[in-house]
């Protein structure tokens, strides 16, 4: 099962990097034909802005998974491991609530925004909406299992939880600031 969360999450990070790369190619046409030949796209400002959004909350999404989110630790890294983990299962409860929250607003957002048409490009905002819908599962989903298993690890039933990146490696060892 894991296997094939971890590939949906691959997949998730390939679609956020082509994101990227069609925002640049879009904001570098629409450039050229504004300022080179005076004749602008009228959409391009429109498909740039919902790729950036989309960059955003994929990319969230993948940092969710590998619990790679910028943190300050001065004062965690000062708690004792006990502490910590208690501390975690606590901030992982709040997030899964927001995210939940989350969820419940974009589907409210999808019902009432989804079938209206976008201004410039004629595309119905669910789309628009719908990175907010991808990120609130995956993180959902992801909290709930790193939730599970701080319980569990907090009861004696696991030793420790160790997230690991796309290359197998443990990212709190490979990748300490």
């Amino acid at each position: 099962m894991m296997r094939f969360w971890d590939g949906f999450i691959r997949i998730m990070d390939l679609a956020s990097a082509l994101c990227v790369v069609a925002m640049v190619g879009v904001v570098a046409v629409q450039i050229l034909l504004r300022y080179v030949f005076g004749n602008p796209l009228v959409w391009a400002d429109e498909l740039a802005s919902w790729l950036f959004v989309w960059v955003i909350y994929l990319g969230a999404s993948v940092l969710v998974r590998y619990d790679a989110h910028l943190t300050v630790e001065i004062v965690t890294d000062r708690l004792s491991p006990r502490v910590n983990q208690w501390r975690r299962l606590l901030v992982n409860i709040l997030v899964l609530s927001f995210l939940i929250l989350l969820f419940v607003q974009t589907i409210e957002l999808l019902q009432k925004f989804g079938p209206t048409l976008s201004p410039a490009m004629h595309v119905p905002m669910g789309f628009f909406f719908g990175c907010g819908m991808i990120f609130a599962t995956i993180g959902v989903i992801e909290y709930l299992r790193q939730t599970v298993c701080l319980v569990l690890v907090l009861c004696g039933r696991m030793t420790e939880v160790v997230v690991q990146g796309p290359d197998g490696k443990d990212l709190k060892k490979s990748v300490k600031l």
